[in-house]
């Protein structure tokens, strides 16, 4: 990206064509960390005992320095999507209001989803090994709609056909609490933040109280500290609170999930320090780098099929593995199964990602919404702090309005995130769980 810079009182954050650059270049990135962590720890070394040059160098250049052999470098992939969350979503649901965002999201995340349990309860019927959780026979149409519902998470004994799936249940709960609180936030942020982590501390505090689909909910809620910090991050960027304020909730947050990792809420969920704090510094350089990156079609591609990749590469990739393991060499077996994967990555993405993204848009356009080209969400929103004084100032204002500098008049309607492209406001890349 050429020119632009972090500048303060008023942030902007300046992009190229309405889309920053590190979020795209991170969630590229993470998607394939995801892909590649999967095929060498859940498939190669758990399964078969494999190892590779590639998987030995990784492990020597980043795996194991990073203390991350337990389960590999993809790790930091998952904060990092929740962090972007945190950080894109909350100024998206204050542009559209409850049931706009309401809408919006839910044809964000299951039409997709619903896509990805159908091809893994189909890869079951025909005997493949798709990659899931827990033990799962042939599906029926109650446990198709347990995994499309996403209950099949709240539920003992867990199973999953789609094993990633779960990191939307955390998704889902973020989005709840940000309909829930829209209000407030509209009228009061630092108020509604507060009740954020509030909650978060009641849910792990009764953990234990309410039988095991309340003790699994609480362990999903333990995440939600990882978006919640995505969204202090967005209210320090954009000035929304003052510094001692953020340095409080992200400090609370923070603490909130290591108390979390302590109190061993369920042998199956360990949540980890470790990924997250290396992940809120990635995240954090790439939001300062922003100003020098320029974006490139590879990632922008990648970035936009994060989540089909996320959701589909272990029900396409894993089935063809297992199949072809005895009889194809490692390294070609491999690339046919990543090529399976990208085809109907790219087939899902044409036929029920990107039309279900232009029909949550259309539903979630009130009147007199600004029309976003295809392919990118609407502006985002005005400034929660100061809808009143917006309102004040178009009816007319009054006299202390008008005793106003022209540089107050500005910061007191300044939206959000002003993103900035011959001339235009932009709007930020909004992700799903992936975003």
């Amino acid at each position: 990206m050429s020119g632009g810079s972090v500048t303060a009182p008023n942030q902007q954050l300046n992009t190229t064509g309405g889309r920053a650059a590190f979020i795209d270049i991170g969630r590229a990135i993470a998607a394939l960390l995801v892909v590649y962590t999967h095929i060498d720890m859940l498939w190669m070394r758990e399964n078969y005992g494999l190892d590779s040059p590639i998987t030995s160098a990784v492990d020597t250049i980043l795996t194991v320095p990073l203390k991350m052999e337990d389960q590999g470098i993809g790790q930091l992939s998952i904060p990092f999507f929740f962090l972007v969350s945190g950080f894109v979503v909350t100024p998206i649901a204050l542009r559209y209001g409850a049931s706009r965002f309401g809408v919006n999201r839910l044809f964000r995340v299951y039409p997709v989803l619903t896509f990805v349990v159908l091809v893994a309860a189909a890869v079951v019927w025909l005997g493949g090994r798709p990659l899931t959780t827990g033990e799962v026979g042939q599906p029926g149409i109650g446990d198709i709609l347990a995994n499309i519902s996403l209950v099949n998470f709240l539920l003992e004994p867990q199973s999953s056909l789609v094993g990633v799936a779960w990191t939307l249940v955390i998704e889902m709960i973020f989005y709840a609490t940000l309909l829930v609180l829209l209000p407030l936030f509209r009228r009061n942020l630092p108020l509604a933040m507060a009740i954020e982590l509030t909650a978060v501390h009641v849910v792990l505090v009764t953990h234990d109280q309410l039988g095991d689909s309340y003790r699994l909910f609480a362990i999903n809620v333990a995440y939600v500290t990882i978006p919640i910090l995505g969204q202090v991050m967005w209210a320090a960027f954009t000035r929304r609170l003052p510094l001692l304020l953020v340095s409080a909730y992200g400090t609370v947050a923070w603490l909130l999930f290591v108390w979390a990792a302590n109190l061993q809420i369920d042998e199956k969920y360990e949540p980890r320090t470790l990924p997250v704090a290396i992940a809120v510094g990635l995240f954090m350089l790439g939001l300062f780098a922003e100003p020098h990156l320029r974006q490139r079609k590879a990632w922008m591609v990648l970035s936009d099929r994060s989540y089909s990749i996320y959701l589909l590469h272990g029900t396409v990739a894993f089935p063809l593995l297992h199949l072809g393991y005895r009889h194809l060499p490692l390294w070609l077996l491999v690339i046919i199964a990543l090529a399976a994967t990208a085809a109907v990555v790219e087939l899902g993405y044409r036929l029920v990602e990107r039309p279900s993204h232009q029909l949550a848009r259309r539903l979630s356009r009130g009147r007199g919404a600004s029309t976003a080209p295809a392919g990118r969400d609407v502006p985002q929103p005005p400034d929660p702090g100061s809808t009143r004084a917006v309102d004040r100032t178009a009816a007319g204002g009054g006299a202390d309005d008008r005793a106003l500098t022209a540089a107050q008049r500005s910061r007191r309607s300044t939206p959000y995130m002003k993103v900035h492209t011959a001339g235009r406001h932009m709007p930020h890349p909004d992700p799903v769980g992936k975003d």
